[in-house]
């Protein structure tokens, strides 16, 4: 079983190697570390980003549900259809 320690140097090496904070995927592609290892010694993994010193990835954060309809209703208006998941990944901000 990693340390807590153990843990924030492999996420440290991670982001030197990368030039840029680890995504848990990226991280898990390149260490030994088990999710269930970092789960043990932190909250998730944006508390255990933070305690390396590094910054989290700001993805994935919850929207305010009227920010995202109004962004939604910008993009479905200057297209004038309901866009694609895909599509508003690009054009939505």
């Amino acid at each position: 079983m990693s340390t807590a320690q153990d843990i924030l140097e492999a996420i440290r090496n991670a982001a030197k190697d990368l030039g840029h904070s680890p995504s848990r995927a990226e991280f898990k592609a390149r260490s030994s570390v088990s999710e269930y290892q970092i789960l043990a010694h932190f909250p998730n993994w944006r508390e255990a980003v933070r305690a390396a010193g590094l910054t989290a990835d700001a993805t994935n954060l919850r929207l305010d549900d009227g920010q995202l309809l109004q962004d939604w209703g910008e993009v479905v208006r200057r297209d004038r259809r309901i866009p694609s998941r895909d599509q508003y990944r690009r054009e939505g901000s």
